[in-house]
């Protein structure tokens, strides 16, 4: 999750856990408590069924604009999501949510009275942020009302993805939507208040376990590939990206090339993919390459920033630069190990030691000794990590990546039985080589024109002392003399004979 600050493109991560019992946490970035939210103030009757606090999916819009207050979607159990708004202090000051007008007297500056205040934060960390949570509505996705006044069901079927996303509404500015996908196969837009608006069933029911946006599209990751459908009309699209052997599990666009898509697989391979590619004048989906040091048998979870690009999985973190996409491809510039993965090695380690001290006298094994790591059986490594902090557009050099290391079915790596949670930070500087010539131009334009004025006067200088030159002297008149002053006129005539 992420909050926007009072200033545009400055933006404060926020993360948020929810628990067995429903309660979500939420934690600045320094991993210090800002808030816990009880069940009952988010799902309704959870008092009578208690299995309505479970909590499968969280889906997070900070807003269009500054004055948008985020909002945050969580799904519970048999398709009811229901929409929290958030409000963002630091000190006495409202950083990220809605403000209140408060008129105050033009004398005295002085709020008028009888004016309603903002909820103060109940708590603040050490830093002075406080958070106020607020529900706003929940929608059964299931069991749905039709923006004409008709209905819809769908049957027995949980979340398995949704997104919040802003889009214009006409003259009235943005509006935000909530777009569900249920494991049925069907995917819905809803409007903020619970109406549903479109509705679409995916080929051959396979659920959609992400959505992303992109302009005034929505892409659908399928078990085969990737879907496009229009955000507005909710109708398919021509291009599709075809996938592999392994269901697509997440994926995310380049923050500098939008029409690059990263795709991540359940073997744990990233694909990237060119979505805009032409092909006899229509625009078409290929495959660009396979991002290195990928694959291996956990899903992975993808996030971008600008120039970047991070997978995580429960074994670790892949930070590859994409600053030159399109010249020199994807670079892999850093791993990082998670704890959870290092116990699992350190425990294959030691009982590999313990193996070799199995031997006889004679050089033998003893029977029912297996030498090498331990078979470890963590079920929740096949599901993609939980991850946060990557906000659509808000370009961050800050990624912040939540992994839960829960040792409850993981004991055989040297587990617990506890619930932890490893935070990662990943501080991503862009700071490319500028090529912008932009500041020559005025530098050239003053050049240009002491060169052209330069040369005009020279020009005219030069015609000027030509002209001089050329004017002929009057030359000293000579003195008369007779023969000077005597004409002689030859006259040529024939001759005649007589």
């Amino acid at each position: 999750a992420g909050g926007g600050t009072a200033q545009p493109g400055s933006f404060i991560n926020v993360v948020v856990v929810a628990d067995a019992m429903g309660s979500l946490h939420f934690f600045d970035a320094d991993g210090s408590p800002l808030l816990s939210v009880p069940c009952d103030t988010w799902a309704l009757g959870s008092a009578n069924a208690p299995e309505a606090c479970v909590v499968s999916k969280f889906a997070f819009e900070v807003g269009a604009s500054i004055s948008d207050e985020p909002l945050l979607a969580v799904a519970g159990p048999r398709g009811v999501v229901s929409i929290l708004n958030l409000t963002l202090w630091r000190e006495d000051q409202i950083i990220a949510g809605k403000k209140p007008r408060i008129r105050k007297d033009p004398e005295t500056g002085e709020p008028l009275p009888g004016q309603p205040t903002p909820e103060p934060p109940s708590s603040r960390t050490i830093g002075g942020l406080g958070l106020v949570v607020k529900y706003e509505s929940s929608i059964d996705t299931t069991v749905a009302e039709l923006a004409d006044g008709g209905g819809a069901a769908v049957a027995e079927s949980e979340v398995s993805a949704m997104i919040l996303f802003s889009a214009r509404a006409g003259d009235s500015g943005s509006k935000r939507y909530l777009a569900v996908a249920h494991t049925s196969g069907e995917v819905r837009s809803f409007d903020r208040n619970g109406t549903m608006l479109k509705g679409i069933v995916l080929e051959g029911g396979t659920p959609a376990l992400d959505i992303k946006k992109t302009g005034s599209s929505l892409a659908i990751a399928e078990s085969g590939g990737v879907s496009f459908i229009s955000s507005s009309r909710f109708t398919f699209g021509q291009v599709y990206c075809k996938g592999g052997m392994s269901p697509v599990v997440s994926m995310v666009y380049d923050v500098l090339s939008p029409g690059m898509l990263y795709v991540g697989f359940q073997s744990g391979d990233v694909v990237l993919y060119n979505t805009k590619a032409k092909n006899d004048k229509s625009t078409v989906c290929t495959k660009m390459y396979k991002l290195p040091t990928t694959g291996g048998t956990n899903g992975v979870r993808l996030h971008a920033a600008r120039g970047y690009v991070l997978a995580t999985t429960y074994e670790g973190i892949s930070i590859f630069n994409s600053t030159h996409l399109r010249e020199s491809g994807v670079r892999l510039i850093a791993k990082k190990a998670t704890a959870s993965a290092t116990a699992a090695e350190a425990a294959g380690g030691d009982a590999a030691k313990e193996g070799r001290k199995g031997k006889d006298k004679k050089g033998g094994r003893d029977k029912g000794t297996k030498v090498g790591k331990t078979a470890v059986s963590c079920e929740h490594l096949a599901i993609p990590p939980a991850s946060v902090s990557w906000v659509a557009g808000a370009k961050l050099p800050e990624v912040l990546v939540v992994l839960p290391t829960s040792d409850r079915s993981c004991t055989g790596a040297g587990g617990s039985g506890e619930d932890n949670l490893e935070l990662f930070e990943a501080l991503l500087p862009y700071n490319p080589v500028s090529t912008d010539i932009s500041w020559m131009r005025m530098p050239m334009l003053f050049g240009g024109l002491i060169i052209v004025f330069g040369w005009q006067f020279f020009k005219v200088t030069l015609n000027l002392t030509r002209a001089a030159t050329l004017v002929p002297r009057p030359s000293p008149s000579p003195s008369p003399s007779p023969s000077s002053s005597l004409k002689v006129l030859h006259l040529r005539y024939p001759s005649r004979s007589y």
